[in-house]
């Protein structure tokens, strides 16, 4: 086999080795002054209008293109001191296989100050196979409040009063920030995206799909979110400054230095504020002789600090090699005071009451650091490497007040992550430059190594009076430490030409896992294999269908292995389950991508199965103690339609719209005879967009979540309104701001249960009302030297 292949390379190259092919040439001026014009982008076109190929004129204004196949094509040229020209359409054949432009004079642009400033009204969101890359800037969300704001305005994205972000319903999903893992838990993902300013965050992905090339883990999909950096030569900077009502406050500062063989881009932002929360937990328990009653409610306000620095370090040791590092920074402090009320009600013969105050107190320390080494020929052959550390340390201090009862808890979180990745790009086949085929054949192969180590320190205190001080509760005393290894390989192979696009890919993982507590220790070895497919089938220009299918996997880590109760309130306790198997996950869609002049339309049909399905099942005795306890449920499945339209009514005008329909049916009648449930939901979003004047910008958000069915109960609606307003001051260089959400005051989080003889009725509140005051302004110098780089655009890559 091995031989057929290279006997097939060889034939290919000798073909293309006496292929003929054509070039284009030519000088660029200044109209008037006859001045040469250095480093201007000339793009090149074919005759339906998609970007071929891309290069830049040398310091005497001469620009020259090779090796370009015979076809019909056209030339842009743009440059940031000139006004674009664009040329007439022209054809490179056997007869004529060259074109020589001469002199082409360039106008000059009309505004000369000493930085020139490029107003580009920007992309709301970018559509791919499987991918949507959505704009920041454009849904508003990124005036004052964090992350978790610009995802709830996301389409298919939900985060619930928790901070707990689901992509189609599905809350296990991996978040990346620049690529890299947001955090090394759950609760550390949620502590950093609370924490993330929206404004220093420019794009985000969310990939439901994902290819064998990326970590199997999150068996929702992925969300990478991509932050705020400076890309154009010279010194750039910018400040940013939003402000809430009492005390909330998201504060940045970037500063970039870019240079033609090196750069630093360097930021820090500070967020504080206190924020309040409301609780209701009311329900009754029926037994056959007997009714207990009970309610309680909750008051909580939390302050929360954040601090966070990010170093960037790019050097370019030559055309084709590039090392970088990247490290960041991360202290945050928080500080939640509860007050609750507890009232029982027994046959109505025996009531009680009791209160609880409680202080949470929390530091927390995230630290990384990452070393990226990259090579690419000018065959297309590419190498890359990265190596990456970080570490995690989380004390909590709580102190619990009742009558006659005092109680401190103390707990440690500590976590460590040691990767390295290596990737290789091989061009088997390339002819993308050929306008008429562009058939490609791509190798894509690599290696990962990832070591973890969690662990995690509870202990319980009790006061007594007669030493006037606090003993430990041995019997709650517990200690996990948690270690993982993995080791993988995967290969993908994408192959392809004008109409149509196919990747094939599997991965294979080999993990060593080990929990161990005070009494026990757990050891599991696995060996999983993750394939994945996707086709790509272009009916035209503008219209795209693609199939995607891959394997996903959840693995049950932390306190969900950890045997030994915890209380995290005197009323709930929560359990482990060392016999968790990690959860399997099939993820399958279809989609269909329409791109009309004023109309863009993307309908996906999408399935999951997920097999042993991780779950938290929650039953309450008579004395009102609720127990969490995670098991594996036999499966979970999900069959679905999404729906997202963009309309330009014109050019002030935007409306953004997207619709996610789902049934879902789950099986846990491996726990108990009947535990099953089948449910309908659905999520609806709006995001319009209006620009009364050149300098301004209003934008309103809506979203809802429809009522659900889950194992345990039904999920009440949610749905809310935000809107912002923005406007461009000192020539575009700043840029006013002001944002109101939740207009309406409409969100909450709410769930009824009913299992076991017990009926509850839980509802949250949360300060979701703000109105946020913004300030940006954006300063330095740039330079026009440098070049820049051009990609072919295929339809299912477009963007509006």
């Amino acid at each position: 086999m091995r031989y057929f292949i290279a006997l097939v390379i060889m034939v290919i190259g000798n073909i293309s080795a006496y292929s003929q092919t054509g070039k284009i040439s030519g000088y660029i001026n200044e109209e008037g002054t006859n001045k040469d014009v250095p480093f201007c982008n000339v793009v090149l076109f074919d005759f339906n209008d998609s970007i071929i190929e891309g290069t830049i004129s040398n310091e005497k204004g001469i620009f020259r293109f090779e090796n370009l196949s015979f076809g019909t094509y056209y030339l842009s040229f743009q440059s940031l001191t000139h006004e674009i020209f664009v040329t007439k359409k022209f054809t490179l054949s056997i007869k004529s296989p060259s074109k020589d432009f001469g002199t082409v004079p360039l106008k000059v642009s009309s505004i000369k100050t000493d930085e020139v400033t490029i107003s580009v009204e920007r992309t709301a969101v970018k559509i791919e196979p499987a991918k949507k890359t959505f704009d920041v800037e454009t849904t508003g969300a990124d005036i004052g409040g964090t992350a978790i704001d610009v995802l709830n305005n996301l389409p298919s994205v939900d985060v619930d009063d928790g901070g707990n972000v689901s992509l189609r319903g599905n809350s296990n999903i991996r978040v990346l920030i620049d690529g890299k893992p947001a955090g090394l838990t759950p609760e550390d993902i949620t502590a950093v995206i609370k924490q993330l300013p929206a404004n220093a965050i420019e794009t985000i992905e969310i990939i439901t799909v994902p290819s064998a090339k990326y970590d199997p883990e999150g068996i929702g999909g992925i969300i990478n979110i991509k932050l705020k950096k400076e890309r154009r030569k010279g010194y750039r900077g910018s400040v940013s400054l939003s402000y809430s009502t009492i005390d909330k406050l998201n504060s940045q500062v970037s500063l970039n230095l870019n240079k033609k063989k090196w750069s630093i881009n360097t930021s820090y932002n500070y967020t504080d504020g206190t924020y309040w929360y409301r609780r209701s937990n009311n329900g009754i328990f029926l037994e056959s002789d007997s009714l207990t009653a009970f309610d309680n409610y909750s008051k909580t306000n939390k302050r929360t600090a954040n601090q966070n620095g990010n170093l960037n370090l790019e050097y370019k040791i030559s055309k084709s090699t590039k090392v970088s590092f990247e490290g960041s920074l991360r202290n945050t402090y928080s500080r939640r005071i509860d007050s609750l009320e507890f009232y029982w009600d027994y046959n109505g013969l025996d009531k009680k009451s009791n209160t609880r105050n409680s202080d949470y107190e929390e530091f927390r320390k995230n630290a990384l650091g990452q070393l990226n080494l990259s090579y690419k020929n000018k065959k297309g052959n590419s190498v890359t490497f990265l190596s990456r550390m970080n570490g995690i340390s989380n004390p909590k201090e709580s102190h619990f007040v009742e009558p006659y009862i005092l109680q401190k808890e103390n707990k440690n979180f500590k976590a460590q992550a040691f990767i390295n990745q290596l990737d290789f790009e091989f061009p088997i086949i390339n002819n993308k430059k050929d306008s008429s085929k562009r058939n490609f054949l791509f190798l894509e192969t690599g290696f990962k190594s990832a070591a973890r180590k969690f662990s995690e320190e509870y202990e319980l205190f009790y006061f007594n009076p007669s030493f006037v001080a606090y003993e430990l509760q041995e019997e709650y005393t517990n200690i996990l430490d948690y270690d993982e290894e993995i080791y993988a390989a995967y290969g993908l192979f994408k192959s392809g030409n004008k109409f149509n696009k196919l990747s094939t890919g599997i991965r294979v993982e080999y993990s060593d896992i080990t929990s161990r507590t005070k009494n026990n220790n757990f050891n599991k070895t696995l060996i999983n294999i993750f394939p994945s497919a996707s086709l790509v089938h272009n009916l035209s220009e503008t219209t795209t269908i693609a199939l995607n299918y891959s394997k996903r996997i959840k693995r049950p880590r932390g306190k969900q292995l950890n045997p030994i109760p915890t209380y995290l309130d005197p009323y709930t306790l929560r359990v482990g389950n060392a016999d968790l198997v990690p959860e399997k996950s099939h993820m399958s869609e279809i989609s269909y991508l329409k791109i009309g002049k004023k109309i863009v339309f993307n309908s996906t049909l999408f399935h999951q199965y997920r097999k042993d399905r991780l779950g938290r099942l929650s039953y309450t005795d008579s004395n009102a103690v609720s127990t969490i306890l995670w098991i594996n449920f036999n499966y979970h499945q999900t069959l679905g339609l999404e729906l997202f339209t963009n309309y330009k009514l014109n050019k002030k005008i935007k409306i953004n719209s997207s619709g996610t329909f789902y049934n879902t049916w789950v099986d846990g009648e491996n726990f108990r005879v009947g535990f099953t449930a089948v449910y309908f939901g659905y999520d609806l979003k709006l995001n319009l967009q209006i620009k009364p004047w050149k300098s301004t910008a209003f934008t309103l958000t809506s979203d809802y979540n429809s009522r659900r069915l889950a194992v345990v109960g039904i999920v009440i609606p949610r749905y809310g309104t935000d809107v912002s307003l923005k406007h461009n001051v000192f020539a575009g260089k700043g840029t006013l701001s002001l944002r109101f959400t939740d207009v309406f005051f409409t969100r909450r989080f709410g769930i009824d249960v009913n299992t076991d003889g017990w009926l509850r009725e839980v509802r949250y509140r949360y300060e979701s009302q703000l109105l946020w005051f913004g300030f940006n302004y954006s300063f330095g110098q740039s330079s026009t030297e440098g070049k820049s780089k051009f990609r072919r655009v295929s339809p299912n890559e477009r963007s509006f």
